[in-house]
């Protein structure tokens, strides 16, 4: 008896590529997952042309040049701290200039929306910028979305996430227009890093693609401070585990409020105060969560 084929669940990625590791794992892993398709990619806070070209070059190694990838939003719509830089952009090739697609972040998610209305799967991996403005350009968007998945905040008490208080204003409005999100916050993510060992294996691959991610993990490492670990810690990757192995996590529904302003812009606060619900991750299996991931970025050889 056949067995009726899956079909790949259109997925829409907005990251602020190029400054920690994560999300570039994160594209990666996405790409060596069938249980997704990638469908357009838009680039946020401070240098979004240059996080769109290194967005590029990693489909280009990983054989999807066809994905369209719009630079976005540079500053936050509350300005907190200066936008990050680029540094893994140190591994484009001097002669790598692709074609940008024309529109911006925010227009190409909306335009994404509508080509895949109700399918669509929004993994939000960086400040929540594009999508705030998204929202405001398209009132509609919401019902054009099948789910959002945010790497941020946090289901238990915890200090701010780079996510969040880069923009809080953007993740406020993101919660607030109540949407179906699965929250992934750092209290679940900052458990979870690759070993010395999983390094050493990417760096003795000779497969391009895995070559390209040690080539990423480097610069990214001599850009560390000396007081940060040279190991990199799994938050985006674990939000594309949470979508397709589920089963990893334990998750709850809970009421949560962002502070957008005041002494607390850029706190999560889960439970105790009143705010829109979210399905959110409570723990993680860390060890077979980066066995997973491992396994899918190893399997693209």
């Amino acid at each position: 008896m056949n067995e009726t084929p899956v079909v790949p669940l259109p997925v829409f990625i907005d990251t602020d590529i190029g400054d920690d590791i994560d999300d570039a794992l994160a594209l990666a892993l996405l790409l060596c997952t069938l249980e997704v398709s990638v469908v357009g990619i838009s680039t946020v806070f401070g240098d979004t042309h240059l996080r769109a070209r290194l967005a590029m070059y990693l489909l280009q190694i990983y054989g999807h040049a066809s994905i369209p990838v719009a630079a976005g939003q540079a500053m936050p719509l509350l300005f907190r701290h200066r936008p990050s830089g680029v540094c893994q952009a140190s591994v484009l090739p001097t002669d790598f200039e692709p074609s940008m697609h024309p529109l911006t972040g925010p227009e190409l998610l909306i335009q994404t929306a509508h080509k895949y209305p109700g399918q669509l799967t929004l993994l939000c991996l960086g400040p929540l910028t594009n999508v705030a403005l998204a929202l405001q350009m398209e009132p509609g968007l919401g019902a054009l979305l099948r789910q959002v998945f945010f790497m941020g905040g946090t289901s238990q008490l915890w200090w701010p996430d780079w996510n969040v208080r880069s923009d809080a204003e953007a993740a406020y409005r993101l919660v607030e227009a109540r949407l179906p999100v699965t929250m992934i916050g750092l209290n679940v993510t900052a458990s979870c890093h690759l070993q010395r060992r999983d390094i050493e294996h990417l760096h003795a691959a000779k497969n391009s693609r895995l070559q390209l991610l040690s080539d990423l993990i480097v610069a990214w490492q001599e850009k560390q401070p000396w007081w940060r670990s040279q190991l990199p810690y799994l938050h985006d990757p674990l939000v594309v585990a949470a979508l397709c192995a589920p089963q990893l996590f334990r998750f709850t529904t809970l009421p949560i409020h962002i502070f957008a302003r005041g002494v607390l812009s850029g706190w999560t606060i889960p439970r105790w105060l009143p705010g829109p619900t979210v399905r959110a991750a409570l723990s993680v299996e860390n060890d077979q969560a980066r066995a997973w991931i491992l396994h899918r970025l190893f399997a693209a050889m």
